[in-house]
Parts: structure tokens; sequence; C-alpha cells
């Protein structure tokens, strides 16, 4: 699954420049599949969204991720607690795949 997206990844995302940068992104999917399938071994108790893939926009405040809000203002200006909808997201099995790019503050959008 998480090779397909890394090929999916390479071909499609240098055109569209949809998420945000991150070096790690894949070893950390791959993680976070691993985690899951251990934690829920059985088809019948897995949570309803498992293995889901998602993004989410640079406006949340996730939990290893630095939220920048589409802004040049310095990082620690959006530091703050997890987004509470990220986490139950999470909690319910979905895999966040990364952060979106969004425009200055969600306000406007980016373009001519």
């Amino acid at each position: 699954m998480i090779d397909e997206l890394e090929r999916s990844f390479a071909r499609i995302e240098p055109d569209i420049e949809a998420f945000l940068p991150e070096e790690t992104r894949f070893d950390r999917l791959r993680a976070r599949l691993e985690t899951l399938f251990e934690r829920h071994p059985k088809a019948e108790d897995r949570p309803p969204l498992f293995c889901t893939l998602l993004g989410v926009k640079d406006i949340f405040n996730v939990e290893g991720f630095t939220t920048r809000a589409g802004s040049s203002l310095p990082p620690e200006t959006f530091e703050g607690a997890p987004s509470p909808v990220v986490e139950r997201l999470q909690e319910a099995g979905a895999i966040l795949v990364g952060k979106t790019v969004t425009a200055e503050f969600a306000f406007i959008a980016p373009g001519p």
C-alpha cells in the first residue's frame, strides 16, 4: 500500500505540489501501517477508518508536524494543542499522509 503511494507521489506530486515537503514521509507511513496491523490483526476488530489515507490542511496542529497556515510568520506563532478532529480520525484508524498546502490562513485561494 505505502509502496504504491510512494510511486504515485514520485510520479504526480512534483507537478501538483499538494503536500508540504516531508523527508521521512514514507518511513513514517510504513511505521503507522505496521502499528495499525499490530494493534488490530483481526479484520472484525479494526476501527472504522482502518488504513484510510488522509491529508489535512496546514491550518491544523498535528503532533509531529509544524503548522504554518500558509504563512511566512514564525512557526511558533501557531503552536498549540493538537487538533481534536485529526486526533479522532487517527484514533479511528486513518493514516495521515501529510499536511496539504493552504493559502495564507486558509483565507484566499492561491493563483493568478
